[in-house]
């Protein structure tokens, strides 16, 4: 059976070492040796906050997404499928579930940053761009990586940008 529900504090460190492990194997060009996608730190509380979700088949996790909110808007990051389950259509479901529940709570819009070096869009961003865009995603602008996470800056190998994307629902 598949569903998608809160993280538990006991998955934190398989969440980590796979979210580490994804973004590395397709960032390795952005960052130095000794990054992470998320702390342990972060990752406990963003479940705490009951933020942290997880798709799980069979009882294992197959895929997770970071989502917050505020009282009109909807943000989630980290939206990752376990590599050997990619190509699934497990990230649509993850992304279906995230566009119900911004409906269900009544919220304006959802967006998503894409993190992109400043003067290339590598193939595995670009294929991502392509895909949120097909889902009815629009490109709102660029947001400077280093302005917003600013202790992250040791460990870029070159600048970065968020590139922003919102989904308008209609109410």
């Amino acid at each position: 059976m598949k569903k998608i529900r809160v993280a538990e504090s006991n998955e934190c460190l398989l969440i980590k070492e796979h979210a580490d492990q994804i973004y590395f194997k397709y960032e390795k060009d952005f960052w130095k040796e000794g990054y992470y996608r998320i702390s342990k730190k972060d990752c406990l509380t963003a479940i705490k906050n009951k933020e942290l979700f997880v798709f799980e088949e069979n009882k294992l996790i197959i895929g997770f997404v970071l989502i917050k909110k505020n009282n009109t808007n909807l943000r989630f990051s980290m939206l990752t499928v376990i590599d050997k389950k990619q190509k699934n259509g497990y990230g649509r479901k993850i992304l279906k579930f995230i566009i119900n529940k911004a409906k269900t709570e009544k919220l304006k819009k959802i967006s998503i940053e894409i993190l992109c070096p400043k003067k290339w869009i590598p193939s595995q961003k670009e294929f991502l761009i392509n895909w949120y865009e097909k889902n009815g995603f629009k490109f709102v602008k660029d947001l400077s990586f280093c302005n917003l996470y600013p202790e992250h800056k040791k460990f870029m190998k070159c600048d970065l940008i968020f590139k922003k994307y919102e989904k308008i629902l209609l109410q």
